[in-house]
């Protein structure tokens, strides 16, 4: 029988220390094994992205250039195991100075070509065997930039006592579109994106997108937004008592209108009313437009530019003409 227990720990401890022996030696094991097998090299298959750098100068590319290459590699297991869990390639660059023409508007780069090429991209310790696609070509076309105007597309209706100021702003009011010369010679205008606005009361100061007509692919615009203003002013409605001139009357003649005064009724700038006189109108019946009845039409020949919506009373009249 024991005394106190000490023979069971003593046992216990011899039973420890050949775990940890094994232990330590199952990982020495693992690791010389892992070193040496790692450190040979394999053949394997990565996949990357794809960029292109030195575009021709005032060439665009127009066709869908590859955006991934399959590539055939031959490295240690530890440089594969880097590329498929370690490094994060932003992409394999492909140098477009060195594409080969082929026909009008058409190149081509053979890629198994220039292998040694791309291996420097990734360093020692990884030679490319093969890559697909082995060949890309390439359709390039002249680059081809103008200015072009902005225009609204849209429907502005302003409260009944507001009107617009002057006229619609477009901040800027021309943009420059880039791209392929087929593409670009179609472009006439830009237009912003539907604008629909109901009730306006205040002035208008927004940020709008730009839209083409045609096919936009491989077109650039300076400006893919503008600013869109649109000032506004509070309007009355107002009455004046205008004299009605008559115009085109034959010599030796002479006519009588009935009343000699019309009433326009129109609305207008509540600070613009206050500079208006009665010269900033000017209303007429036309001798030569008479017809077989007994009365002249009344036409409003001039007003301000801020004086919008205008109806005259009456507007017709009664003439009496003598000799």
């Amino acid at each position: 029988m024991s005394f106190f227990g000490f023979k069971p720990l003593a046992s216990n401890a011899k039973r420890n220390r050949k775990l940890v022996t094994f232990l330590i030696c199952f990982f020495l094991s693992f690791f010389f094994w892992f070193i040496t097998t790692f450190s040979k090299d394999y053949p394997t298959t990565l996949v990357f992205p794809l960029s292109y750098v030195n575009s021709p100068k005032n060439k665009v590319v127009v066709n869908h250039l590859p955006e991934s290459m399959v590539i055939d590699i031959s490295a240690s297991g530890f440089t594969i195991l880097y590329y498929k869990f370690i490094y994060r390639s932003p992409s394999v660059k492909i140098d477009l100075k060195e594409l080969k023409s082929y026909r009008e508007q058409e190149s081509f780069l053979v890629l198994n070509s220039k292998l040694d090429k791309l291996s420097r991209q990734f360093g020692k310790g990884l030679k490319i065997l093969k890559v697909f696609p082995d060949t890309i070509v390439v359709n390039l076309s002249r680059r081809l930039s103008k200015s072009v105007p902005v225009k609204l597309n849209g429907i502005l209706a302003f409260n009944k006592e507001y009107q617009m100021k002057d006229s619609i702003h477009l901040l800027p009011s021309r943009v420059v579109v880039s791209g392929p010369e087929e593409r670009i010679s179609k472009i006439k205008f830009a237009e912003t994106e539907p604008v629909n606005m109901d009730d306006i009361d205040n002035p208008v100061k927004r940020d709008v997108k730009l839209t083409l007509a045609s096919d936009t692919s491989l077109v650039e615009v300076s400006n893919p937004m503008v600013q869109l203003y649109v000032p506004v002013l509070k309007v009355t409605e107002e009455t004046m008592e205008i004299p009605v001139q008559v115009d085109n009357l034959p010599k030796g003649y002479s006519l009588k209108i009935f009343p000699d005064k019309v009433s326009l009724r129109f609305t207008v700038p509540v600070e613009e009313f206050k500079k208006m006189e009665i010269s900033s109108f000017r209303v007429r019946v036309d001798f030569l437009k008479k017809t077989t009845g007994r009365k002249l039409k009344v036409e409003l020949v001039k007003k301000p530019g801020t004086v919008n919506s205008v109806k005259i009373n009456p507007d017709k009249l009664e003439y009496i003409i003598r000799k």
